[in-house]
């Protein structure tokens, strides 16, 4: 999912067996109508997505649990085999503008290695990480850092761009199954197949099991950018959010064999797969909020990128005139995944708003 919530891809199976093959879809208006890609039909493992959608990077397991890496840098358009490895991948994670990615191995079948690329996935390196069976990969929004978990082993965490890892402090081995990290990285969530939900505020120095979210088998977390709103579906179960950092969760959603799940950088839009080959989205309206920065004699006007269309209105004074839309050029940033404006010293002092046409 983009960061936006417009854009989305999915890998399709026929569903007949664990070998099984299919295309992959792309949406461009929130999973409304969905379009076969040109990418080969095989079977697919998972699919990934830049911030904006343009890089996609997608897995297969190869009939013989071994297959290969597919790049597309046009939005689904077209699409090509990586320079990388034919092996048993099992997860794939990207960075916000695409240019860094970090793949793992193994998953439940034997330990394998992890890979990543700072170079949008045209080549890749192994990493200084243990041979594990590697499930799932999150990163901050510029791909610096990076959280990993495997299975009936531990969660690990790398600050150099996926390149060396080390085991994080206050979580027992698990049957680690998904991992979720903020824009900046310092808020994390990790998920244990019938097990807790585990949380971290401070980059994983600490760990906080969420208490009302109970033991499931959780197939996937996901976070927004600032990490306030944390999405989890379970399999043979219910679809979990929370607002308030992974402290409370509510249940929602029938009971359904949930394969995976995606959320925007505001967390407004959600999207989840289930196993019998339907694709599910979600919508709550979140009000961004428009934050100032001073730059010199200039300010950056800077907000979450909203998962609904958003106008930026601008006025000299609060009690005379009318909004205006503000024409200057917005910018997104790869970093906090904020949409940003710069404007100029026109005024003594100007008045600004965003709205919702």
């Amino acid at each position: 999912m983009s960061a936006d919530g417009s854009k989305l891809a999915a890998a399709a199976l026929d569903g007949t067996s664990i070998y099984s093959v299919g295309p992959i879809f792309v949406s461009s208006d929130y999973g409304t109508n969905w379009t076969p890609t040109q990418a080969p039909i095989t079977n697919w493992f998972t699919v990934v997505s830049s911030a904006d959608g343009s890089h996609l990077a997608a897995i297969t397991s190869g009939t013989t649990l071994n297959g290969p890496m597919y790049l597309s840098s046009d939005y689904g358009g077209h699409w090509s085999q990586a320079q990388a490895p034919i092996t048993n991948w099992f997860t794939i994670a990207i960075s916000a503008d695409g240019s860094r990615l970090v793949a793992g191995c193994g998953g439940f079948d034997e330990p394998g290695p992890l890979y990543f690329s700072t170079n949008s996935g045209s080549t890749w390196t192994p990493a200084n990480a243990p041979l594990d069976g590697w499930m799932a990969a999150a990163s901050s929004a510029d791909g610096t850092k990076w959280i990993a978990c495997a299975w009936s082993s531990r969660v690990y965490r790398s600050t150099d761009a996926g390149a060396n890892w080390v085991p994080l402090p206050g979580l027992p081995t698990n049957e680690w199954q998904a991992v979720a990290s903020s824009a900046d990285g310092t808020r994390l969530g990790a998920a244990a197949y019938g097990g807790s939900i585990y949380t971290s505020s401070n980059s994983g120095a600490a760990w906080a099991p969420s208490a009302n979210a109970g033991s499931n088998y959780w197939v996937s977390i996901v976070s927004s950018a600032d990490g306030s709103r944390l999405f989890a579906p379970v399999n043979s179960g219910a679809l979990y959010t929370s607002t308030d950092f992974g402290v409370h969760w509510t249940a929602s959603g029938a009971t359904n064999n949930w394969q995976a799940g995606a959320i925007s950088a505001d967390g407004g839009r959600l999207a989840t797969v289930s196993l019998d080959s339907y694709i599910f989205t979600a919508q709550t309206l979140n009000a961004p909020k428009l934050g100032v920065t001073p730059t010199g004699r200039q300010a950056k006007l800077g907000w979450t990128i909203p998962s609904v269309p958003y106008r930026l209105l601008h006025k000299p004074s609060l009690t005379t005139g009318s909004w205006t839309l503000l024409t200057n050029p917005i910018s997104l940033n790869y970093t906090n995944l904020h949409n940003e404006v710069i404007v100029g010293e026109t005024n003594a002092q100007e008045y600004f708003r965003l709205q919702h046409p």
